[in-house]
């Protein structure tokens, strides 16, 4: 049985690239729309809530599920 990768809302993820990486958060909210973010790039994306309670904006190419 493989594990269930699917990115979906409430999902707990790691963050594997970037300024953030290494954090978990939770899958909040899943963008319809692909996002620019500030390094230019547009991208689809989840808005986690970090552990920290913290809410962040991320690409899903840098988010794996975890839970």
């Amino acid at each position: 049985m493989r594990p269930d990768t699917t990115l979906s809302i409430g999902a707990q993820v790691r963050i594997c690239s970037g300024d953030h990486e290494g954090a978990i958060g939770t899958i909040n909210y899943l963008y319809s729309h692909q996002q620019v973010f500030a390094s230019g790039i547009l991208a689809r994306a989840a808005l986690l809530r970090l552990e920290d309670g913290s809410m962040l904006t991320v690409p899903l190419s840098v988010i794996e599920r975890i839970s």
